[in-house]
């Protein structure tokens, strides 16, 4: 079953020269049994030669599986951050892709073998320097309690995003941000909901910030963050 919150009306942006911008475009489910999920006819927001757009993508099943590509709009996304845990049965990652032309396009996520469920986020980043070699990537998330935490490093004028694969132990997941946006919190239909996808963004200064998930009812080792900051 696919499941898309997309923002509408989404029209042209007052893009001041040289400024590095984000916006969240929009998030999406599908808790089919698939290798190669396709989201398609995603807007993309208005086409700008700066443009890079931003996918975090995220994945369950129950045997061990890889998360291979991103693509949107046909155009191959570069890997910023590729998450495998909970013996590789989930995983989540950060890609970024220039896409200067169109205003829709498919988003396609291909992992190595069927997977249970799989969704992504979509951000819209209008950068002056090549944003496929990303500022800073966070770490490795340590998880302290209920809280998914890691150290972000991030540029003046710039901007970061982070992604989070949830599961909780009993009723329906849901997580809280620290020092990052939300865009997106979605319960998958399947399990229960005890399973989810979560993501955030936010315009950076320059500082280090620790980028916090706190999920209900968290299931230690099988939650995953990951983030990435742009300039």
């Amino acid at each position: 079953m696919l499941f898309v919150n997309q923002l509408v009306g989404f029209g042209a942006y007052p893009i001041p020269s040289g400024a590095t911008t984000i916006t969240f475009l929009s998030s999406g489910i599908n808790t089919s049994d698939q290798t190669n999920y396709t989201f398609s006819s995603i807007g993309l927001g208005s086409s700008n030669s700066s443009r890079y757009i931003i996918v975090a993508a995220h994945g369950i099943h129950n045997v061990a599986r890889t998360l291979n590509s991103v693509s949107v709009a046909g155009i191959s996304a570069t890997q910023i951050q590729n998450l495998s845990f909970a013996s590789g049965t989930r995983a989540v990652g950060i890609f970024v892709a220039p896409v200067p032309s169109g205003t829709s396009g498919d988003i396609v996520l291909n992992f190595s073998g069927a997977m249970g469920r799989a969704g992504y986020g979509a951000w819209y980043l209008i950068s002056s320097t090549d944003a496929t070699s990303a500022y800073a990537s966070g770490g490795t998330a340590t998880l302290s309690g209920s809280d998914l935490v890691l150290s972000l490093g991030t540029p003046s004028g710039g901007a970061a995003v982070a992604a989070v694969v949830e599961s909780s132990t009993s009723g329906t997941v849901t997580c809280t941000w620290t020092n990052i946006t939300e865009d997106y919190d979605s319960a998958y239909t399947t399990e229960a909901n005890t399973q989810g996808q979560s993501g955030a963004n936010i315009r950076t200064d320059g500082s280090t910030i620790s980028v916090t998930n706190t999920i209900t009812n968290v299931f230690a080792g099988n939650v995953g963050l990951v983030a990435a900051s742009f300039s």
